[in-house]
């Protein structure tokens, strides 16, 4: 499948262990990972250059916005027990296209609730 970018509009699906159903959003944001490299050099080399060598790899929190749930509480319920204790679960992220197919899927992603509404 071929993918044509940009993408006229951007409307996300997101599954939740423990949730029901899949949630809809308009904005996801912070799925971004960055490996830091680093320098290292031979003690006992003639080589006048240094190897870059994958270091540790930091992934950034991500960002749910916009969405809209009626008469369902799990997710507001799931937020408000990690005002106490956080419960990371296992998530989904989805992004749809216009024919709200699977564009881009970004999964097992354990995340904990961000304690902010």
């Amino acid at each position: 499948m071929a993918l044509n970018y940009p993408l006229p509009a951007f409307y996300f699906k997101v599954r939740i262990d423990g949730i029901s159903g899949a949630l809809g959003f308009q904005k996801v944001s912070g799925l971004e990972a960055k490996t830091n490299f680093v320098s290292y050099s031979h003690g006992n080399t003639k080589q006048s250059y240094d190897y870059n060598i994958a270091g540790r790899t930091v992934y950034t929190d991500a960002t749910l916005e916009k969405g809209v749930f009626s008469g369902d509480i799990d997710l507001f319920e799931w937020w408000k027990n990690n005002l106490s204790t956080a419960v990371k679960r296992n998530v989904q992220i989805d992004l749809l296209n216009e024919d709200s197919d699977v564009a881009v899927s970004y999964t097992h992603l354990t995340l904990p609730t961000n304690r902010e509404v």
